[in-house]
């Protein structure tokens, strides 16, 4: 399964998801993922970009809000 764009939430049980966004890098760099939390630490999000995320949204949002970061990345892909 290879998919084409990846929506993670950074608080997750088990594995979080700065954990997993550096799992899922490792298998394949290219897959943008784009991060989604209702945390409002930007060190967070500095640090997820940094580790390969594409993007980041803070929750909540509107469904516009992601329908237009999910197909900005999908395009440019």
């Amino acid at each position: 399964f290879q998919p084409e764009i990846v929506l993670l939430d950074i608080r997750m049980p088990g594995m979080d998801g700065v954990q997993t966004l550096q799992k899922i890098k490792e298998r394949d760099s290219k897959i943008p993922v784009i991060m989604v939390t209702a945390t409002t630490d930007e060190g967070i999000a500095q640090e997820t970009i940094q580790r390969g995320a594409c993007d980041y949204i803070a929750k909540p949002f509107r469904f516009e809000q992601l329908q237009t970061h999910l197909a900005g990345h999908l395009l440019m892909n």
